[in-house]
């Protein structure tokens, strides 16, 4: 018997055990048997078919692969031009590709061949030529291409539509141009880079603002006139600062020119409105500028952290929920917390000392300040970065004033020597000038600031604060006598100070705190804290403020106390002094005001 019979043979068999079978079945249930078995088949049809097609592909990219000239395409991805999209980036394929950071492109480079990613900047297509800027961070160079070898006319065509601000891969050569790029954004401007290849890793879809017009230079910022408190016109300029005020005057006056009886003004170049570069704020932080001002922000807490640890100082992190306002104040934001009430720290203040008195000693903090205030000006954001240090003391809470002046010394200095590119990028925009210091810190006393004003023929009373008029005129003197824009005020009268502050012994209506000031401005208000549980309990009740609300905090005191003193800065405002921003918005990264929520 043939193997042919034998399999027709035990098919005929099994039929008739399947006819058996169906006898003794109802046709309901034969009906469904006969639908698994038809879907069955399908699916194992459905899996050969999906399978041809995975060999079928595989085919054709090996022969891809084989056919391609390696000038061309790239093979490894199946991508057969040297130009095009990648489509959507998915993770699907890996290339021996390295990549070449713009920031370090140089001459010494010429002939080598690399690969960079970065963003149109622009690009300038001219017949058989196409320039385009490529940008990464605040560093870009100019990309050339032009009709040559594989270098075809539709490939010009092509790299010269793509909008501005889209992601692309270029490979190419580095030459030499014979004269230095013309062109102020381009930072490599000794070399070029002659195209190969050109891709686009994501085109950009819209243009809400433009990038170029965001880098205008900004020395009037008429936009952020609604921020601005108005101040006095104060007589308080040194001959320097007139004469620069004389120059800007004559300047404005040279953009008027008269042709006939029509009065013809200077075209200037477009500003994007401040509410505008937060609203996009994910374009706008593409410009330079920018890039260049959050990396000095990252450098300052860098430069505080490392400087107090370095001095045994411990980093905590307090609680931003709390059961009650950190410093009895009503700016507070209250939110539910399941079925109490709970607000937003103002500060990490209570937990700071809280922290001394457990053994701690030394301790800063790196964290969010919410403050519920109302003041939509220049310098006042609802949620900040706050920097905060605490530490106990062995004498005198000079100590921490030494510690603090010679802190800022160190973070401004370092600044000023290790950020030299980002402070030229900002001051191409913005004015900025060199932070002025004295080594050691210069130190006034509260008494003396207002006999300053008031020699100045300011209105300014001993026991009252100063307004924001008074604190830059103040700076301005200071700026004059001492030749510094770094100092500190110490000894504040108690009658606007916590209930935790130490007053002076030799006069109750002054305290042992202190403000510190950067160009006319407060960054920080600190003091020696009372650290008796007396003489906490007598200010409190002199001041009507409820202990009980806060008896976590106050019963720590009875458990043996150590004398400290410490400091709260606003990281955002630093950045904003330092470098000479306009707005303090410009220096934090998603901000926060009264009528800001969104992004």
């Amino acid at each position: 018997m043939t193997e042919n019979q034998e399999v027709k043979q035990e098919k005929n068999q099994e039929e008739k055990q399947d006819e058996k079978q169906e006898k003794k079945i109802s046709k309901k249930e034969l009906k469904r048997r006969r639908r698994q078995e038809r879907k069955k088949q399908q699916q194992l049809e459905k899996q050969r078919k999906r399978e041809e097609r995975e060999r079928q592909e595989k085919e054709r990219l090996k022969k891809l692969i084989e056919s391609l000239s390696p000038d061309r395409g790239l093979p490894e991805i199946g991508i057969v031009e040297n130009y095009g999209a990648y489509g959507i980036v998915s993770s699907k394929w890996k290339t021996d590709r390295v990549w070449t950071p713009i920031k370090d492109l140089s001459p010494k480079m010429e002939g080598q061949e690399i690969w960079i990613r970065g963003r149109v900047h622009t690009t300038d297509g001219r017949g058989k030529i196409a320039f385009t800027v490529v940008r990464e961070k605040y560093f870009a160079v100019q990309c050339v291409t032009f009709i040559e070898g594989d270098i075809i006319k539709p490939m010009i065509n092509y790299i010269s539509k793509i909008p501005n601000e889209s992601t692309v891969d270029v490979q190419g050569t580095i030459t030499i141009p014979k004269e230095k790029v013309q062109r102020t954004v381009v930072t490599q401007s000794d070399i070029e880079l002659k195209v190969r290849r050109f891709y686009v890793v994501d085109e950009c879809l819209d243009h809400p603002i433009s990038v170029p017009d965001c880098m205008t230079k900004i020395t009037n910022p008429k936009w952020n006139e609604k921020y601005q408190v108005l101040d006095k016109k104060l007589k308080l300029n040194t001959e320097k600062e007139e004469e620069k005020n004389k120059e800007e005057e004559e300047k404005e006056k040279e953009t008027e020119k008269t042709k006939g009886n029509k009065k013809v003004v200077k075209k200037k170049n477009i500003t994007v409105g401040l509410d505008q570069r937060l609203d996009y704020r994910v374009v706008s932080l593409r410009t330079p500028t920018n890039q260049a001002i959050f990396k000095i922000q990252a450098g300052v807490q860098f430069l505080f952290r490392q400087f107090l640890d370095q001095r045994a100082f411990t980093e905590i992190h307090s609680p931003k929920l709390i059961g009650i306002a950190s410093e009895g104040g009503s700016d507070v934001f209250e939110v539910g917390y399941f079925k109490e009430k709970a607000y937003l720290a103002q500060s990490p203040q209570l937990y700071k000392q809280m922290a001394v008195l457990s053994g701690f000693d030394r301790v800063f903090e790196i964290g969010p300040v919410f403050r519920a205030e109302k003041c939509n000006t220049y310098r006042h954001l609802t949620e900040f970065v706050g920097l905060d240090l605490e530490m106990a003391f062995k004498e005198h809470y000079h100590e921490v004033l030494d510690l603090i002046g010679e802190m800022f010394t160190h973070i401004f200095t370092t600044l000023q020597e290790k950020f030299k590119k980002e402070i030229e990028i900002i001051s191409n925009q913005f004015e900025y000038s060199p932070i002025t210091i004295k080594t050691p810190v210069v130190r006034i006393t509260y008494k003396e600031a207002v006999n300053m004003l008031q020699e100045a023929g300011l209105e300014q009373e001993h026991l009252k604060d100063l307004s924001t008029e008074n604190e830059r005129a103040l700076g301005k003197l200071m700026k004059i006598k001492y030749e510094t824009d770094f100092y500190i005020v110490d000894k504040f009268p108690s009658s606007f100070r916590p209930f935790y502050t130490f007053l002076d012994p030799n006069d109750k209506n002054y305290t042992h705190s202190y403000d510190v000031f950067l160009r006319g401005e407060e960054i920080a208000s600190g003091a020696q804290r009372i650290h008796n549980s007396e003489m906490l309990e007598k200010r409190a009740k002199e001041l009507d403020f409820e202990l009980e609300q806060i008896r976590s905090y106050s019963e720590c005191f009875k458990y043996g106390s150590v004398p400290h003193a410490g400091a709260g800065f606003g990281l955002e405002r630093i950045v904003m002094l330092f470098l000479g921003l306009p707005n303090i918005r410009q220096a934090s990264l998603f901000p926060r005001d009264p009528y800001r929520l969104d992004p």
